[in-house]
């Protein structure tokens, strides 16, 4: 079992719930709601079994909102996913 996450006052007093509902992006979501789980006294472990994620993106998620605030935890790195095989609007196959 892990132990309660110990937290600074800026993490405490922010208000997760009130920003998820105005910002409703998926990642947003789940990432206020495990902010606001830990906010509220579960630990990593209990959140991530109830989010389905894993404890390391938890605490990374916990350490980004201490480190740089809210901003830096709901970004979402771009260019991610497969890369496309055909050439946007040239119907040119690319690669193989």
């Amino acid at each position: 079992m892990s132990r309660l996450v110990k937290t600074s006052k800026k993490f405490k007093e922010f208000e997760f719930l009130n920003y998820y509902k105005i910002h409703r992006s998926k990642p947003y979501i789940y990432r206020c709601l495990a902010c606001h789980y830990i906010q509220i006294g579960h630990t990593y472990d209990e959140v991530a079994k109830m989010l389905h994620y894993s404890r390391n993106s938890i605490m990374k998620w916990v350490e980004r909102f201490e480190q740089e605030g809210v901003k830096a935890l709901l970004e979402t790195k771009t260019g991610r996913g497969r890369i496309a095989r055909m050439c946007a609007g040239h119907g040119v196959r690319v690669g193989g």
